[in-house]
């Protein structure tokens, strides 16, 4: 995203769903304009952090938020670099499929 990209506020003038149509195009164009020619380039790595907290309450067979040691967390990790054509580093992604939570996780 642009550094300079406006910070839209919800208020009861300005409802934040009413200004995304307009936000939208204007991020469209200006990326349109600033485009380069680029390298994407990603990497697959495991990270420890999840747990299944799908668990089945055995009292009624009910899903609740609860940790479940007998299925496996997904725990790929998805690294994205993208360079431009001097090989500096324009953007950075990032995909890990949960979130670290204090529910349920066993203490070491």
């Amino acid at each position: 995203m642009s550094e300079s990209m406006p910070i839209v506020r919800w208020s009861p003038d300005c409802p934040y769903l009413d200004a995304l149509p307009l936000l939208c195009q204007k991020l469209i164009r200006e990326a349109r304009s600033t485009a380069t020619q680029s390298t994407l380039s990603w990497t697959y790595g495991r990270c420890s952090l999840a747990y299944n907290r799908d668990f089945i309450d055995p009292a009624n067979g009910r899903e609740v938020c609860g940790l479940n040691l007998l299925a496996k967390a997904d725990d790929t990790l998805l690294v994205g670099r993208v360079t431009d054509r001097t090989g500096k580093v324009t953007a950075t992604i990032v995909n890990y499929a949960c979130h670290p939570v204090s529910l349920g996780a066993p203490i070491d």
